[in-house]
């Protein structure tokens, strides 16, 4: 458009002044011109001919001058361009290769390309990616390497892809030195969390993964409902790590070391787990397996009146190593208020048991059953018959739990193939809506 508009108005010039110099011809002129002793005399017209033709000789000249000196850069840039051009098609061909999968192509190609200042970074990152597909470690850092020499202020762009692709090869430690080292450089870049975050966890280090949750929620990293499941998950381990490869033989001082570390544990969470079952679920349960049961049954008396569950309930039915009188006493108190309650009447009829009180036991089982079935409610009450002599009435009573096991089997077994989702449970949800669901399942 601007060529076009240029030569418009050059045509309009010419134009110009070929109309003066036609109106100056028209009339009588003359141009005189004296040099010491010698004079020339012309017309107007003609003067202005030459005067014209002597500067358009003088324009062509510069013009031809111009394009001689400039010839070498002209022909630098073109043969810059043409480079460019051709490394552009290299840097292509090599992404259609890395997405096929041809990896030696794509890094042969991504190679070439990195001849190209221009394409320098790309074409690195990309040969170090093929590199890392075809297990070649040492090939990948020495592009990555090359990379961050040869392009200015790339050094976080670098260092993430480096640690993706260790940790792509299953360099968990390796890729977690790179982003720690990253995190030098850039404290609050949030990928990099993120990446630090998923390291830890592969890693199974639930000690940092505990630590780095609190900067997870800082900057958002993950929905709330996703970090209080990681945190779960992280101190559920941590818990269990406490107590593992330990017996309930041990010591009574050993025992309370361990028992005040894991109160130490579950007392650190963070307000988004006060009421999270499945952390404290496990908390109990590390309490029974190191044989502190009364620290079990202290903790969920003090619980569970104010965040009624009925799994918490179960557990608290199954401690054998506390005070069996008093738990009785606190059961039946509970049963006052959910008098109606199978889970609280299956939990009174095993402290029964453990409290010899075989026929309150049967019935407490009994009442439990008449509410809903249960596998477990039947077995329980099979022992008891049992032990009071009646064998086949307990044989029966077996028979019934083992026949709703059976039919809960392929249940359970589907669920888990199904990959259903952990589902977050809160003390203090709706027990009806539980009992319901559990009726429609028996």
């Amino acid at each position: 458009m601007k060529k076009i508009i240029g030569l418009a108005l050059l045509a309009l010039a010419a134009l110009a002044a070929g109309v003066g110099i036609y109106q100056f011809a028209q009339q009588d002129s003359y141009v005189l011109i004296g040099y010491q002793n010698s004079v020339l005399t012309t017309n107007l017209s003609f003067a202005v001919a030459v005067i014209l033709v002597a500067l358009g000789s003088l324009f062509a000249t510069i013009l031809v001058v111009y394009k001689v000196l400039t010839a070498s850069n002209r022909f630098g840039l073109w043969k810059k361009e043409r480079r460019q051009k051709h490394a552009a098609q290299q840097v292509k061909g090599a992404l259609i290769a890395l997405a096929e999968g041809n990896w030696q192509q794509a890094e042969r190609q991504f190679a070439l390309a990195a001849d190209n200042e221009g394409n320098q970074l790309i074409a690195y990152l990309g040969a170090a990616q093929a590199a890392n597909a075809l297990g070649l470690n040492d090939k990948r850092d020495d592009y990555l390497r090359l990379a961050d020499q040869n392009t200015d202020g790339a050094d976080i762009a670098v260092g993430i892809t480096k640690a993706a692709l260790q940790m792509d090869r299953g360099q968990l430690e390796q890729a977690l030195a790179t982003l720690m080292h990253l995190r030098t450089l850039a404290p609050e870049h949030a990928y990099i969390i993120e990446m630090m975050k998923e390291a830890y966890a592969k890693l199974n280090d639930w000690e940092q993964l505990v630590r780095l949750i609190p900067e997870l929620r800082k900057y958002k990293i993950g929905s709330k409902l996703e970090l209080d499941e990681l945190e779960c998950q992280a101190r559920s381990e941590l818990l269990k790590r406490v107590v593992k490869a330990k017996s309930a033989s041990l010591e009574q001082s050993e025992r309370d070391g361990l028992s005040n570390s894991l109160i130490r544990q579950w007392e650190s969470r963070s307000k988004g787990l006060q009421g999270e079952v499945e952390l404290f679920s496990v908390f109990i349960q590390c309490q029974l397996q190191i044989g502190a049961g009364q620290v079990a049954e202290r903790e969920l008396r003090t619980l569970l009146p104010k965040f009624w569950n009925d799994e918490l309930v179960d557990l608290y039915g199954r401690i054998e190593d506390a005070k069996a009188d008093e738990q009785l006493l606190v059961a039946q108190g509970w049963l006052q208020e959910r008098p109606n309650h199978e889970v609280l009447l299956l939990a009174l009829g095993r402290i029964s048991v453990r409290n010899e009180q075989l026929d309150d036991a049967k019935s407490y089982f009994e009442s439990s059953l008449k509410i809903r079935k249960s596998a477990e409610a039947y077995a329980e009450l099979g022992r008891v018959l049992s032990q009071e002599g009646d064998l086949k009435a307990g044989n029966d009573q077996l028979m019934l739990s083992l026949a709703m096991q059976s039919q809960l089997v392929p249940v359970a077994k589907s669920a888990v193939e199904g990959g259903e989702a952990f589902k977050k449970k809160k003390l203090g949800s709706d027990e009806k809506s539980d009992r319901s669901e559990m009726a429609e399942t028996a």
